[in-house]
């Protein structure tokens, strides 16, 4: 029988049955055509590099140790207490 949304891989997932009253249960369809699968590739992979480019940009400054802001060579300000600091990657 053809598929009435069109050509496609149908995915239905089910969430945790019912516990209770009140309980429902959960029901999801995702449709994946070949262009929408192109786009979840696309976006998957823009979340991945954007999760790199932020864990590259972080550091921190070890208990019992100073640090020195340096901006290309040249040492800024007075030196940071120990902590977590946003850096430019």
């Amino acid at each position: 029988m053809a598929d009435p949304n069109g050509p496609g891989v149908d995915l239905a997932v089910r969430g945790a049955e019912p516990r209770g009253p009140g309980s429902t249960l959960q029901k999801w369809k995702i449709t994946v055509t070949p262009g929408s699968l192109g786009k979840l590739v696309i976006g998957g992979a823009s979340v991945v590099a954007m999760l790199i480019f932020v864990s590259c940009s972080i550091t921190t400054v070890d208990k019992g140790h100073r640090g020195i802001k340096v901006r290309f060579g040249k040492v800024l300000g007075e030196g940071l207490p120990e902590g977590l600091y946003f850096v430019n990657p």
